[in-house]
This record gives structure tokens, C-alpha cells and sequence, in this order.
């Protein structure tokens, strides 16, 4: 297993992150990544999942009349964020739906991850579906697939 160390980023940094992600000139991100840089303490990781978040609760959206991203920014501010990547991914577990729930809990007995094809034999088995469950924690940046196999996006939520 190769681990990889991630340094918080600067305002400066993350600003460009944004602005490169939307699109947008770095002048028009600034209150946008400063907002996310106090609240996300400059983590890549949380970022990413903060702003998948504001996209899914449609408060980071396309605007087509405006022809760019926009944002609520007042609504963002009244968020309730948690203090770090793995509470912030453990919180949203709140929304999935229980048979997602049951396959993590299935896959989480392997470990950090799985082959899809022990997945699909245990499918088979247990008579229970699985994988289209996983699919959805996938969906939702629970677990990631590549190569043949489930695996948590986080070490600590397996």
C-alpha cells in the first residue's frame, strides 16, 4: 500500500483549485475558496468532498442565464460542516439508504477493499444485491471502484 502525505493548502492554492475547477477567474473564486479554506482548514481531500456536497444540495451550481458556476454563499456560511474529512464522509452515510448501509457493512469485512468478482460470488450466495448498492456509495463518494474492485475512499471508514 503506498500512502501518500497531503499538506494543507495555501488560500492561494485552494483559490486556484477552484477557479480552475469552475472555470472561473481567480478574482471571482476568492470568497468561495477563502470561505472553503476557514472551514476545511486547506485539507485537498475535504475540499473535494465539500464541494461535491454544495453540488449535490444545489448550492454550487451552473447558472445558465449567468453562463458560470454560482453559489449560495450565505446558505454555505449557515452549513454545518464537520471538522474533518472522515466525520464530514461518516455524516453522510445519514443519507444513504439502508441497503447501501447492509453492502458496506458486507464489504467492510474485507477490509479496505474487494475484488468485484468476490463481490458478485457473495451477491449470489447471500442472495442479497450488492453490488448495484455499492455502485450507489460509489455514486456518493463513499467507496471508489477501479481495476476490479471496491475500496473506501478513506482508511478510516472501513
Amino acid at each position: 500500500t503506498t500512502k501518500i502525505h497531503l499538506t494543507p493548502m495555501s488560500k492561494g492554492d485552494l483559490n486556484e483549485m477552484v477557479s480552475a475547477t469552475l472555470n472561473l477567474l481567480p478574482r471571482i473564486t476568492r470568497p468561495l475558496a477563502d470561505m472553503l479554506h476557514h472551514r476545511t482548514k486547506g485539507s485537498p481531500l475535504f475540499v473535494k468532498q465539500v464541494m461535491m456536497d454544495l453540488h449535490k444540495q444545489r448550492l454550487l451550481y451552473p447558472s445558465l442565464s449567468r453562463r458560470r458556476w454560482v453559489w449560495e454563499f450565505d446558505k454555505i456560511l449557515e452549513m454545518k460542516i464537520p471538522e474533518n474529512v472522515a466525520a464530514f464522509i461518516t455524516k453522510s452515510f445519514d443519507r444513504l439508504p439502508s441497503e447501501v448501509l447492509s453492502a458496506l457493512v458486507v464489504l467492510s469485512c474485507f477490509g479496505a477493499s474487494a475484488d468485484i468478482s468476490l463481490i458478485e460470488v457473495l451477491e449470489r450466495e447471500i442472495q442479497q444485491p450488492l453490488i448495484a448498492p455499492l455502485d450507489v456509495a460509489v455514486a456518493h463518494s463513499v467507496l471508489g471502484k477501479r481495476n476490479g474492485e471496491f475500496y473506501f475512499m478513506h482508511d478510516k471508514l472501513q
